[in-house]
């Protein structure tokens, strides 16, 4: 009885070999191992649909051993719910692997195999079963103290697995009885009698709970004996870490290896890693599909990682799916009735944004707060970006800080960014520049990307740390290549403006083109320009318009300035006046200088919109108080004439001196001059003095523009 460890050490690989062999001979008692082996992913790669075939004809008898074999190799499709037909067709390929049966399907075996089982107190094999029946399959684990004593019993009969079975209970049964110490004390003795699945108990608990009783090499061995004797969880378990290299030293083809190996044998974790290296790792199109499929696999077997995954994949089309908005919001709404913390998030982002559902704010803010009452870290993240947003209402960065925090608490990287971020700027919270710096780093070591770029920025201006552009530009460059946006824009805009870096647009467009695709209206506008200007590509007005119009459309100024000009000149797009004067002022009422001037100019000529010279003096007289000297002899020249302002020498002085102080613009500078001249003969000297006191008071507004 390998599979147990009765009465030897417990050894999936031969309970296997010798179960086949044994039912070969026809002995009933085999061929419940060697269906538990099968349905279980023990010793081989998973066959539920083999595995229950084996136990059918022994079921239909009421063989007790059969029925509690079934309710087991049933729990592994665990769809505990009501599906929809749209859901059983998508999941039709996987179904047919890991067929779903719900607790009433369970219900009937379990009851038939402790009723008959539970008498048998001399059968280890029987106690060992009739106890994970009651433990693990009966409702709400209303049978935990039968188990223990059917568990006690067997073990007593010389089942190593029945001790690692109490371990578990005091580890993950009734939360008034747990205790880890007591649960890691029977994975020993388990450990000790032979029992495979202890070892990797073992490992997980003390090396997840911080009690350092073994080092790396110890714990090495208790996984990799798991291993060798088929224990699909110690291959997770091994593979995690010779991936990651935190105490072994890394080994990606290894840890790949043993990843297939697990998922063939049933292991949920071992699917969800693969299918996230999968998708991190290349955009081929099969690749993409097996990720999804794997994903899909994991959450039919009730992987809690993978619920939202799946339910984010029909919503949002990540992870290779395809969109199926109203499948998704099935998913996500009937997991977070069932309690997975995680699916209120998604359920709460689909509520927010309105997809597979009607858009209604409160509902994703009440939403979130479910999950975060359930514990999940990326609630309090998500409600925390709602108050930032303002989309709770009028953006409330101090509410939006404490989510955060909370979120960070339980260690949620996004959330641990955002603290850092708050703190850097001082948004929310008061200002600490060092703890900022601090929850960035933290947050880059868990893997959270737009850290990366943010301590990018604070290096490039010397935020928090010493200013150092080459640092900064390394820090977008990693951000870049793990698909961060943003870190991708900026890096983009380096290679652009030729700083920091050699001037070389090509490889600027190589970075700004997918920030642009993801959405980034700053990179969306240098993309036009690259096309508008011939820059790194051939000229395509086209292409350049369709990038600005993107831009606008996203509110960057800069992009609806441009925008307005193709618009007006009908350059790249047909000629639209009214349009393009719409866009013309939304980039002036942003406080872009380049956009009011123009659309004074506008106003004062009349070409594309009614002449209006008070609006004109208006749209002057904005960016002119933020400093813009070619606003400023605009501004001037306006009340030197008279034109939309009453006319009067003396702010005409002021204004057009303003304008010829600057060194930044040469050809204004000129014109002020000669409107100066043209001004002078007309003063008073008094006039002139007061003109120079006003000038030599003013002090531009802050947040002055690009001009």
């Amino acid at each position: 009885m390998a599979y147990y460890g009765i009465g030897g050490g417990q050894n999936y690989n031969l309970a296997f070999t010798h179960a086949t062999a044994g039912s070969a001979a026809g002995e009933n008692s085999a061929k419940i191992i060697q269906s538990l082996c099968l349905g279980m992913g023990r010793g081989v790669e998973q066959d539920i649909p083999r595995a229950i075939k084996l136990l059918q004809p022994l079921v239909a008898k009421s063989d007790p051993l059969a029925c509690g074999a079934m309710a087991e190799v049933m729990s592994q499709g665990r769809l505990d719910m009501t599906w929809s037909d749209d859901f059983l067709n998508e999941f039709a390929e996987e179904l047919k692997l890991v067929p779903a049966y719900r607790p009433k399907d369970r219900e009937k075996y379990v009851e038939v195999a402790i009723e008959t089982l539970s008498s048998q107190t001399d059968d280890p094999l029987a106690c060992v079963i009739t106890g994970e029946l009651l433990a693990w399959y009966s409702n709400g684990r209303q049978s935990e103290s039968k188990a223990r004593t059917c568990f006690n019993r067997a073990w007593e009969l010389g089942c190593s697995e029945a001790a690692t079975e109490i371990g578990l209970l005091y580890s993950e049964g009734d939360p008034s009885q747990r205790s880890l110490d007591k649960a890691i004390g029977w994975y020993e003795q388990a450990a000790k009698a032979g029992s495979i699945s202890a070892n990797t108990n073992l490992f997980f608990y003390q090396s997840d709970n911080g009690v350092r009783k073994y080092n790396s090499e110890s714990y090495s061995k208790l996984l990799a004996t798991a291993v060798a004797a088929g224990d699909p969880t110690a291959m997770e378990c091994l593979a995690d870490a010779l991936w990651k290299g935190d105490w072994l030293q890394r080994d990606a083809v290894e840890a790949w290896r043993l990843w297939e190996m697990a998922a063939a044998r049933g292991d949920r974790s071992a699917m969800f890693s693969l299918s996230a290296r999968l998708q991190q790792g290349s955009q081929d199109e099969k690749q993409q599909a097996r990720a999804w499929h794997l994903l899909k696999l994991a959450f039919l077997r009730g992987g809690i990682q993978s619920v939202a995954d799946v339910a984010s994949g029909f919503l949002f089309g990540y992870s290779g799916a395809h969109l199926q908005p109203a499948l998704g919001f099935e998913i996500a709404s009937k997991a977070a009735s069932a309690g997975f913390a995680d699916a209120c998030t998604v359920l709460g982002i689909a509520y927010e944004r309105g997809i597979g559902t009607s858009k209604n704010i409160p509902k994703a803010a009440e939403t979130y707060r479910l999950g975060i009452d359930r514990g999940s870290s990326s609630s309090s993240y998500q409600l925390g970006i709602l108050y930032k947003c303002g989309l709770a209402g009028k953006a409330d960065f101090a509410q939006a800080y404490s989510h955060f925090l909370k979120g960070a608490e339980i260690g949620y990287p996004a959330a641990i960014s955002e603290k850092g971020k708050a703190l850097l700027d001082g948004v929310g919270v008061e200002k600490d520049t060092e703890a900022g710096i601090s929850c960035l780093r933290k947050a880059v070591d868990l893997g959270e990307a737009t850290s990366l770029t943010y301590l990018g920025r604070a290096y490039e201006y010397g935020e928090g740390v010493e200013k150092d552009l080459p640092k900064a530009i390394e820090y977008f460059q990693k951000a870049a290549e793990r698909g961060e946006e943003y870190g991708e824009y900026y890096l983009g805009q380096h290679y652009y403006l030729g700083t920091g870096v050699p001037h070389d647009v090509p490889t600027a467009l190589r970075w700004l083109e997918p920030a642009a695709k993801a959405g980034v209206p700053e990179a969306q506008f240098l993309v036009g320009c690259c096309y508008s200007e011939g820059v790194g590509v051939a000229v395509d007005n086209v292409v350049a318009t369709s990038w600005f119009r993107k831009s606008a459309e996203l509110g960057y100024a800069l992009g609806q300035y441009n925008f307005s000009q193709a618009l007006l000149n009908g350059k790249g797009i047909q000629s639209n006046p009214e349009e393009g004067i719409k866009w013309l002022k939304a980039g002036a009422s942003q406080g872009l200088d380049l956009a009011a001037i123009n659309l004074g100019l506008e106003y004062v000529s009349g070409t594309n919109v009614t002449a209006n010279p008070v609006e004109a003096a208006r749209w002057f007289r904005e960016a002119s108080n933020r400093g813009n000297p070619i606003a400023a002899n605009c501004l001037g020249y306006s009340y030197l004439i008279g034109n939309g302002v009453e006319q009067d020498w003396v702010e005409a002085y002021q204004w057009l001196a303003l304008a010829m102080a600057q060194e930044k613009d040469v050809e204004s500078k000129e014109r002020a001059t000669v409107n100066m001249k043209t001004l002078l003969p007309k003063m008073l000297k008094s006039e002139i003095a007061e003109g120079k006191e006003r000038a030599a008071k003013f002090v531009p507004n802050a947040g002055a523009s690009t001009p």
